[in-house]
């Protein structure tokens, strides 16, 4: 404090606004540079970027205000986020040719905040870049081929986790209720299937705590936190969503430490029976894959985003799927009738999805209109890019605006309205549109694709056959406005579910 006093009285107030100014003046040159022929955007302020834009427009609905952006600048727009240069594209065509055309460029994954909280320097898939990110994908997608996805051994899985869910939902004998955590619990029994080769009962208490811990991850994840936009703000004390993330993440890889032991110990070396057991088979292979295998951290991030990417995203697509049936009784009923038409009272499989168009459309409408992952999970180029006459620099941010698309009326006709006729054609067969795109485009889209595909089908179809979707409510109306964390979730709330 000495010091500085001194040097307080040996520099007047004048030099010291005039060094500010200069200093000022410096970052915003240097910003001026660096975003040289990038695309357009709002006003960018030394410092904090566009911060000051979005906070004034878009904190009300950032989301909103973004599209508006998107739709004054063409599709793509540039802003500054703190230290951060981001590009967001909001155009199909162009999301299109930056993720797919030029997918190795954009698929990069940037340092985050949560990341640095964890000390996650070895990430599992989603986050990874380079060789790690590529064995565990393609080792994701295989394991999971290899223990029945695509196959009818897992719809046998996803028939009795439906059939668990609907005798769970009958206990509540007919009473207003939120079925979207049961439907969590189910969803994230298959994926628990697929990993540790068994199931666990409902009310279990370290299923309970996997739940709980994937909840609290998901929701605590905020990509507008300041620690992402100023890596300096690392250095200060966490706040609540972050203490929330780091225990969240603290409890679910005890759970899998403890699970990893567990197979270690009964491996067979006749059989396989999930994807634990495959994953200790690589560490004992040889060369560099079966180092990565090795190494706890890496292998136990990589089953969390398996867990995440392999139950969040379902469950919350059939939590808006309720909600909109019981908003929509016309097309709900239209759907019960293809149902009984065609399949009776037996439970669906994945042959029968052709038959059912209606429904398909249906899962396809839900997921075009509440697009589950909006912003993706956030890109930055590899290298320095050129994407439709502007440089790209190397390490900016790419947002896909998956919602953006969905929501294009160059892409669909009327898109706030609810209408699954949209993907069926004259004759009324399903018509699979491209610019549908609930699991994003390129090297980057989610590898649990087929799987999600099957459990949506299967679950909403046995559902539908059983259980009659209402407002609990004659005075207030189904809420339909998202939750915006990670994912967009609905807003938990009671409906009626009557028994067919």
């Amino acid at each position: 404090m000495e010091v500085l006093r001194r040097i307080m009285q040996f520099l007047d107030l004048q030099t010291v606004l005039v060094g500010v100014v200069i200093m000022l003046l410096v970052l915003w040159l240097r910003d001026m540079r660096h975003g040289l022929n990038m695309p357009p955007g709002p006003l960018q302020w030394p410092i904090l970027g566009s911060l000051p834009s979005l906070a004034l427009f878009g904190s009300k609905d950032p989301l909103a205000y973004l599209k508006t952006l998107g739709d004054k600048y063409g599709g793509i727009f540039s802003v500054k986020l703190g230290d951060h240069f981001a590009v967001f594209i909001s155009d199909y065509n162009i999301i299109k040719e930056a993720l797919m055309k030029q997918g190795s460029c954009f698929s990069h994954r940037p340092s985050m905040a949560m990341e640095r909280a964890v000390q996650c320097s070895k990430p599992g898939v989603v986050l990874a870049n380079g060789r790690p990110w590529q064995v565990f994908r393609r080792f994701a997608m295989q394991s999971m081929r290899d223990f029945g996805v695509g196959k009818k051994s897992i719809e046998e899985k996803i028939q009795i986790e439906a059939c668990s869910l609907i005798q769970q939902l009958e206990k509540m004998d007919g009473k207003p209720h939120d079925p979207s955590p049961d439907t969590q619990v189910a969803v994230t029994n298959i994926i628990c299937a697929i990993i540790f080769g068994d199931r666990y009962e409902y009310g279990d208490a370290e299923f309970e705590q996997i739940l709980d811990s994937i909840k609290d991850l998901t929701q605590s994840v905020e990509w507008t936190d300041l620690r992402n936009m100023f890596e300096v703000f690392d250095h200060l004390p966490y706040q609540k969503n972050f203490k929330r993330f780091i225990a969240a993440n603290h409890r679910i890889h005890g759970v899998i430490k403890r699970q990893i032991e567990e197979h270690r110990q009964t491996l067979d070396e006749t059989e396989d029976r999930d994807i634990l057991d495959l994953c200790l088979r690589r560490q004992a292979g040889g060369g560099e894959d079966a180092a990565l295998f090795k190494d706890q951290q890496q292998l136990s991030h990589f089953i969390v985003d398996l867990f995440v990417a392999g139950a969040e995203t379902t469950a919350t697509t059939l939590g808006w799927a309720y909600l909109y049936m019981a908003e929509h009784p016309d097309i709900q009923e239209k759907c019960f009738q293809e149902i009984y038409k065609v399949l009776g009272d037996r439970p669906p499989t994945m042959a029968d999805r052709a038959k059912l168009p209606f429904v398909e459309a249906t899962i396809s409408e839900v997921q075009r209109i509440r697009t589950i992952v909006p912003l993706s999970v956030v890109h930055s180029t590899a290298q320095d890019a050129t994407l439709r006459g502007y440089t790209i620099p190397k390490g900016t941010w790419v947002f896909p605006m998956l919602y953006a698309v969905s929501a294009d009326e160059k892409q669909w006709k009327q898109p706030a309205d609810f209408n699954p006729e949209r993907f069926l054609d004259a004759s009324g067969d399903y018509v699979k549109r491209e610019s549908l795109v609930p699991f994003s485009v390129g090297p980057r889209m989610c590898a649990g694709e087929m799987l999600a595909k099957m459990e949506l089908f299967i679950f909403f179809t046995m559902l539908l056959q059983n259980f009659r979707f209402s407002n609990s409510s004659s005075d207030q109306k189904i809420d339909l406005d998202p939750i915006l964390e990670v994912t967009w979730s609905p807003k938990p709330q009671n409906i009626q579910l009557t028994r067919r």
